[in-house]
């Protein structure tokens, strides 16, 4: 289900003595670098234009009709990196990876002789954002000898998990994350980890390493602390931390995280609480042993989980509206029900005779006295009305 595409974007630059190193990493962990030096005009030129970003898809494209432009970097949230370095000489138009938390800044670098100036443009997902650009530049007349060489090596390795636990914005879906200093942890199906954004200052280069999954958009997410859900529209849950499926419900699903109970249930994600609930009961003895009715309301608006003492054996139960029981199950003389609320709930239970007669008792036996208790059950609230 889940395609990890795996965006590798290792940038940086520096700028001393009129001339411009660019640092970029290739063949393996190697980190090269383009040396620029360069010469420029004595008297500064007014230049006018626009710059012009649009990110989507983890990928950032610049255009600008001023010329000089050596680099870019990204702002956003807790993320800050080069993103791309270069020379354009020329207006530019450049494309590139990069990752943006549903919105950030873009920092332009211009050459202006043996200085730069920056301009700001907002990032925002899926819509292209335009800025004026104007001023006095220092054009350069030329550049070279180019010079191009490996620097130093450097190595990627995901940091420690230390962090707080959130939701990202990963191309229009939300997903569960650790997040920390400069890093992310994005987590799948399961509490598995699916996806890695790692920011890094080294050599004197800005390493970004992005590796996200394809996902489906995000139906509801939501955050108990440091449990963190997101549903997506193809019925998959993400969590930052492993869950068991306890059942498959109506629509939806019942998760035990970390002991706690979750409730997905048509695309909204619920914390369960517990409660054993006030009762009436009505009990009727048979030769073949006790039948009880036991009688509940709830009053709760949404789901809530029953744990109901019965003195004999479960039966069955019946709810008001119908279908309002979405999950039971039935131990040591306990039944626990997944209810949504607000509904009126009937319990049948049956206590055979100390000697065991009830063993022998039928499935159509069953049926005929369960169908008798009701009917006592619905005469006996007549009568009290």
């Amino acid at each position: 289900m889940i395609v990890l595409v795996v965006l590798l974007s290792l940038f940086g630059f520096s700028l001393s003595s009129n001339t411009l190193v660019v640092y970029h990493g290739v063949n393996g962990n190697s980190i090269m670098a383009t040396y620029y030096p360069y010469n420029f005009e004595a008297t500064p030129t007014y230049v006018s234009g626009v710059a012009s970003v649009y990110y989507s898809n983890f990928t950032l494209t610049i255009n600008t009709t001023v010329p000089q432009l050596f680099a870019v970097l990204v702002s956003s949230g807790d993320f800050s990196a080069v993103v791309w370095s270069g020379l354009y000489l020329t207006p530019a138009s450049v494309s590139v990876p990069a990752y943006v938390n549903g919105s950030g800044i873009a920092y332009l670098y211009f050459l202006n002789g043996s200085g730069f100036f920056v301009v700001k443009v907002p990032v925002l997902e899926g819509v292209t954002q335009t800025v004026p650009v104007s001023g006095y530049v220092y054009r350069v007349v030329s550049v070279g000898p180019v010079v191009y060489k490996k620097v130093g090596e450097i190595a990627l390795q995901p940091p420690n998990r230390v962090g707080s636990y959130g939701l990202l914005n990963v191309n229009g879906s939300l997903v569960p994350a650790l997040i920390g200093k400069g890093y992310a942890y994005l987590y799948g199906v399961n509490g598995s980890v699916i996806g890695l954004i790692v920011e890094n200052i080294s050599y004197p280069t800005s390493i970004v390493y992005v590796s996200v999954p394809s996902l489906p958009p995000t139906q509801r997410a939501a955050q108990f602390g440091d449990v963190v859900l997101s549903v997506l529209s193809n019925g998959s849950v993400l969590s930052d931390l492993p869950y068991k499926v306890l059942s498959r419900v109506s629509s939806g699903l019942l998760l035990d995280v970390n002991g706690t109970n979750y409730l997905v249930f048509s695309n909204n994600v619920y914390r369960l609480t517990e409660e054993t609930p006030s009762v009436s009961s009505y009990s009727v003895p048979t030769p073949r042993g006790i039948y009880t009715v036991i009688a509940t309301n709830v009053t709760t608006e949404g789901p809530v989980i029953l744990n109901i003492p019965l003195l004999g054996v479960y039966v069955n139960s019946s709810s008001t509206p119908q279908g309002s029981v979405l999950y039971e199950n039935y131990s040591n003389h306990y039944l626990t029900l997944l209810v949504y609320g607000p509904a009126h709930i009937t319990v049948y239970s049956y206590q055979p005779p100390a000697g065991g007669g009830g063993s022998l008792l039928t499935g159509l036996t069953v049926v005929a006295i369960v169908l008798s208790i009701i009917l006592i059950f619905l005469a006996v609230r007549a009568l009290r009305r």
